[in-house]
């Protein structure tokens, strides 16, 4: 029985070869563990990149934009006419209240740094549409901006991802009106 032996440059591109393959193992299983597998992992790089969404983002944008698109209305709690219509007896807070929940709001954007959990916490302690509405009067009094423009511009502009703003829709949509 003859052995044959490999030229020095063949045995080298046998193993880079052999390296080569052991890699992209290595890369399709840590892949599968972190990620659910290769489409996943595409799958939130083109998301993250904005090339394509996943269902659920989609239908989280859409509810943002529905939600900016409505804010206009005097019906939208986002606006700052929706407490001015409601009967009486309506829930309100005190402006002082709106003034500092105004002010959470705005200080949550820095110049490196954005806390959208700092927009929800001041969101969440209100109990009614006609105080949200209450709020976005005083916000826009005091910084004259539109609130719910502003909350999505800022943490648009930061990489929030749409979850998190809409839930605070959700939130706000899921409050008694008055």
């Amino acid at each position: 029985m003859q052995v044959t032996s490999l030229k020095p440059e063949n045995a080298k591109a046998l193993v880079i070869l052999i390296a080569g393959l052991a890699a992209v193992v290595i890369i399709i299983v840590f892949l599968n563990k972190t990620f659910g597998g290769i489409k996943n992992f595409l799958g939130s790089i083109t998301d993250g990149l904005g090339i394509t969404d996943s269902p659920d983002r989609a239908a989280q944008k859409q509810a943002v934009a529905n939600a900016q698109t409505e804010s206009a209305s005097t019906n939208s709690p986002w606006s700052p006419q929706y407490y001015k219509n409601a009967p009486g007896g309506a829930l309100l807070t005190t402006q002082a209240t709106a003034d500092k929940l105004a002010g959470q709001i705005w200080d949550s954007v820095g110049i490196f740094t954005a806390d959208i959990d700092e927009v929800y916490g001041a969101i969440k302690q209100l109990s009614a549409k006609s105080q949200v509405s209450f709020l976005a009067d005083r916000f826009n009094a005091l910084y004259n901006k539109d609130l719910l423009s502003w909350i999505t511009l800022q943490y648009t502009k930061w990489g929030t991802p749409d979850p998190v703003l809409s839930q605070i829709i959700d939130y706000v949509n899921g409050l008694s009106n008055y």
